[in-house]
């Protein structure tokens, strides 16, 4: 039975759960279908929180605080980069694919995706920054997450005010949601594919 993420249509990968054969009443398929789309919910809003919680984690460090006031973009990569040899990566919480800094108007300070020494980066996950933009008031003060697809190929992104009440500027990650959903364990007896609408495998867990 193929299954669409439903909520995450942006994610346009296909959800395949392989049914053991005599399985074909529609009540039943239906409740599998249910089923594998709560977990892929509850899968992505853990990773959701491991992305944010990532963004607060680095501007909780008193060298970070000190180079993005000072605007030390050199020092900042360094230290963005360095993410992807840290907990959250080492540990295979998140697929780390890009880490971008701005400021509070959305003007890009430095972004790595750990493949080049350089500070340009093209950034992912546009649409989802012109939604950042577009805010006011409080809401800018909130962290905004959300999937995207970038030649399709899926991304989960979070973008995390830097600073207090006073949002001095944003972290924005992003990161393979594929990573996260190779890691259900909630579909006993339920072996299942991941696959992109291309076709091309990202996951087998049979």
């Amino acid at each position: 039975i193929l299954v669409s993420m439903g909520l995450f249509a942006l994610l346009l990968v296909w959800f395949t759960v392989t049914r053991y054969q005599g399985i074909v009443l529609n009540e039943q398929r239906n409740a599998v279908t249910r089923l594998a789309a709560h977990v892929v919910e509850e899968q992505l809003a853990s990773h959701e929180g491991y992305l944010i919680e990532l963004g607060m984690t680095m501007q909780a460090e008193r060298r970070f605080r000190a180079a993005f006031r000072a605007r030390d973009t050199a020092l900042l990569h360094r230290l963005i980069s360095d993410q992807f040899h840290q907990y959250f990566t080492t540990t295979g919480l998140v697929a780390l694919k890009q880490i971008a800094l701005y400021d509070n108007d959305f003007n890009l300070l430095t972004s790595t995706d750990n493949t080049a020494a350089n500070t340009s980066a093209r950034p992912l996950c546009p649409t989802l920054l012109a939604l950042a933009r577009m805010r006011t008031g409080t809401e800018r003060n909130k962290s905004l997450t959300g999937l995207c697809r970038e030649q399709g190929r899926p991304y989960h992104s979070a973008i995390v005010p830097i600073g207090g009440l006073t949002v001095a500027g944003y972290t924005v990650i992003i990161a393979d949601p594929v990573n996260t959903l190779t890691q259900i364990q909630s579909l006993p007896g339920m072996p299942y594919r991941i696959s992109l609408p291309s076709g091309e495998l990202q996951f087998s867990s049979g």
